[in-house]
């Protein structure tokens, strides 16, 4: 008998099974007594009809595709070095099980609607010395809630940039200063760079227009005043 199991790089791995993918034991859609090797260069799609977790057997992918209605969650972090795509379902993320697209292109993300998006933190990593230009789409939501980021025009300098974005379907429990009349007590964002990240316009989408009040306020903290962006 074989005594380990191999994924190539350039492979593709399509798993419908509700533990996804797993390092060892009897779990998830590679069963095998020897050991378990999955290729940061393979390709992988979960495409169940129940939900899914991604398993300990996915963290550093080339291209990752979920199409699973019921929704897949992130068993641990995990890394995108090619395109990720969204074509059906809700994925869940925390700050400890990441999502983050190493992919610095602005097509490395394909798909988002209002029932397809992250649902928790998504990190997105920039070009170096980045010129205006371009826009950054953060596919985000909190729940059931849709509640899309884009980042406009971002310029950076040397070195690793990185933006992650979270969306919130709950009020911030902030105050505002003279520049904005009010604020929304239903969602908020929180956008954390790293690196030189220089500068930034943002876009933000809610499920429901509150015109003529539609501009953006920002702060420093989670309950801090607001101002004009």
């Amino acid at each position: 008998n074989a005594s380990h199991f191999v994924l190539n790089s350039g492979a593709n791995l399509l798993t419908a099974n509700p533990n996804g993918i797993s390092l060892a034991g009897n779990t998830g859609s590679v069963q095998f007594l020897g050991s378990r090797t999955y290729n940061a260069g393979a390709n992988y799609t979960y495409n169940g009809t129940s939900a899914q977790i991604t398993g300990n057997g996915l963290s550093a992918v080339n291209n990752l595709t979920i199409n699973n209605n019921a929704g897949v969650t992130l068993s641990g972090p995990v890394s995108v070095a090619g395109i990720l795509t969204l074509s059906n379902g809700i994925v869940t993320t925390t700050v400890t099980n990441l999502l983050s697209v190493t992919n610095t292109t602005t097509t490395a993300i394909s798909g988002g609607s209002s029932t397809i998006f992250i649902n928790g933190p998504l990190n997105r990593r920039l070009p170096a010395n980045l010129g205006s230009g371009t826009t950054y789409n953060f596919p985000v939501g909190n729940g059931t809630t849709y509640l899309p980021f884009n980042l406009l025009n971002p310029t950076t300098g040397a070195g690793i940039v990185t933006a992650q974005v979270k969306a919130f379907a709950a009020d911030s429990g902030g105050t505002i200063d003279g520049t904005l009349a009010s604020i929304s007590n239903s969602e908020y964002w929180s956008l954390v760079t790293g690196g030189n990240f220089i500068n930034s316009s943002v876009s933000l989408t809610r499920q429901t227009a509150i015109a003529p009040l539609n501009v953006i306020g920002a702060s420093t903290a989670v309950g801090g005043p607001s101002h004009l962006w």
